[in-house]
């Protein structure tokens, strides 16, 4: 939280006093308590402030890298599209099928993809003085090669066991053998990049839009209220730590308690048990989603907006939408979009509840950027001429799935099996908390997801 000074001598609690001033401040201090006192007995409530931290807006960060990134490689995409040559990707098959995917070209074209992202990649960490394990980079690489093969094996796939399903695994084995877990990024920024390269048609988008919002707005608010109170009233849980895990599991994820963390006075170690928790109860909902959206035989629309809609965090969502078909897919990350984008009204809603002010730094920093590249591409992609835009669409939806590995990879590389018992045990009312907020948001949505989607036509 930015610190609040006005010109009537309130000072932050984060201000050091001066020891010189200490009488004036306590006398300044009583002022301002009687003078908030008498506006909440009369009604006259002072305005919210806009902090001065509106100033303080950085621009290296992972946030607008990402976006960079991403607009870069869809560059990339657009040129070897129109030059013909298509990027290395792994093909479903079944018994010997698996050959055609072992080529010269199409292998010589996979390690070009490997050899330009961790390039990119070196850049960034360098831009961010973030440390760049090369040897890590080079093992999550191969990581992913073979989780694709595995997860393109057409009967596994079809019960949802497919190459994202793979990938966290393998990061829960790499997370056992390697010392640190430092030396990546964040996992968001994965994410972020290839959410940018889905390259969407925005007449998609136009199509679900009023029904998007009911589900990523309206159901949304109506989940996190619900947790929120029932964890307060009928679990007893600490009023921060509900906050915490109701904004994670009612809008997105990680992300979202990065985002309210200050502003509810959320520690570390709380922000870090919530993390916890979701990470290991989001991952069954990956391969199992998909299962039952063709087993109640829901169309493509409705499973997508259930899987946008109630898995928490943006990965999981990509992950467990990569096993519907594309219009599904779509559909899902829209929702999930929508979502990211309600949590920028949720801070300065929040904010001025818990503090009467809000900072526009903070509500910039907390805008998922990435979608403004999102909207660029979509925008790029929706005016280009038939069959190119079909070929770029396809193309920029493979290296998004690339680097939508590299964050599955990761989502198994945050877990530590040897901590999680005792990270489950620290606080066990939140973790009850999260899992009937869970299922109650999955019915929720479910709910929701087929009245727009399906009754309504």
């Amino acid at each position: 939280m930015d610190e609040l000074k006005t010109t009537k001598g309130k000072i932050s609690d984060f201000d050091e006093e001066d020891p010189n001033t200490r009488g004036s401040t306590d006398k300044e201090d009583h002022t301002k308590t009687t003078d908030e006192n008498i506006g909440l007995l009369t009604g006259n409530k002072k305005k919210p402030d806009c902090c001065g931290g509106c100033s303080k807006i950085e621009i290296n960060t992972e946030n607008n890298h990402a976006l960079v990134l991403g607009i870069f490689w869809y560059l990339i995409v657009l040129g070897i599209t129109y030059w013909g040559i298509l990027p290395g990707h792994i093909l479903h098959w079944r018994d010997s099928d698996i050959m055609q995917s072992f080529t010269v070209i199409n292998i010589l074209s996979l390690m070009v993809l490997m050899l330009l992202t961790v390039i990119c990649l070196i850049v960034i960490h360098k831009l961010l003085n973030k440390e760049f394990d090369i040897y890590k980079y080079i093992i999550l690489c191969a990581i992913i090669f073979v989780a694709e093969i595995i997860g393109s094996f057409e009967p596994l796939y079809d019960v949802g066991f497919g190459a994202s399903f793979w990938c966290i695994m393998a990061g829960i084995v790499f997370r056992i053998f390697s010392k640190t877990p430092n030396g990546f990024l964040n996992l968001d920024f994965y994410i972020k990049v290839a959410i940018v390269l889905l390259a969407v048609d925005l007449n998609e988008v136009l199509l679900i839009g009023a029904k998007s919002l009911v589900v990523g707005w309206a159901e949304t608010t109506f989940v996190f209220l619900s947790v929120l109170i029932f964890g307060i009233l009928v679990l007893k849980v600490d009023k921060t730590l509900a906050i915490g895990t109701s904004v994670a599991l009612s809008i997105c994820g990680a992300s979202a308690i990065v985002a309210v963390k200050d502003i509810i006075k959320l520690d570390d170690k709380s922000k870090k048990y919530i993390i916890i928790v979701m990470s290991i109860f989001t991952i069954p909902y990956i391969p199992i989603l998909p299962v039952l959206s063709n087993k109640f035989n829901l169309n493509n629309n409705t499973a997508g907006a259930w899987i946008g809609g109630c898995v928490d965090t943006t990965g999981a969502v990509l992950a467990s939408a990569s096993l519907l078909p594309l219009e599904g897919f779509h559909t899902a990350i829209i929702i999930k979009m929508v979502q990211n984008v309600w949590i920028v009204a949720f801070i300065i809603g929040l904010s001025i509840y818990i503090n009467r002010s809000f900072s526009c730094s903070k509500v910039w920093d907390s805008f998922p950027k990435f979608i403004l590249g999102f909207i660029l591409t979509g925008l790029i992609t929706t005016f280009l001429p038939d069959p190119f835009k079909t070929n770029v669409v396809n193309n920029s939806f493979i290296i998004s799935e690339w680097f939508s590995s590299i964050s599955f990879v990761l989502i198994g590389y945050e877990i530590d099996i040897f901590t999680i018992h005792k990270d489950l045990n620290d606080n066990f009312r939140v973790m009850i908390l999260y899992i009937i907020g869970q299922v109650f948001d999955t019915f929720t949505t479910f709910g929701i997801a087929f009245i727009m989607f399906t009754l309504i036509s």
